[in-house]
């Protein structure tokens, strides 16, 4: 699963788009078209659209147990 954290907060226009805040962790995250995609957020209580360029991906490495 692809995660980001949201970089600058965001105020929806439409009603299929999403307020963002800053921080927030997204899930879900699928490009809708381009400069705009879709992610779930607030623990899934939240979903819509955004600009792309307000998250950046979260880069999760997986610990090595030995």
């Amino acid at each position: 699963m692809v995660l980001a954290r949201v970089l600058f907060e965001y105020t929806k226009d439409e009603e299929n788009e999403m307020t963002l805040i800053e921080g927030e962790i997204l899930e879900r995250i699928e490009m809708i078209d381009e400069g705009w995609w879709s992610a779930t957020g607030d623990n899934g209580n939240k979903q819509g659209l955004f600009p792309c360029t307000l998250p950046t991906p979260l880069h999760l490495y997986p610990f090595i147990v030995y």
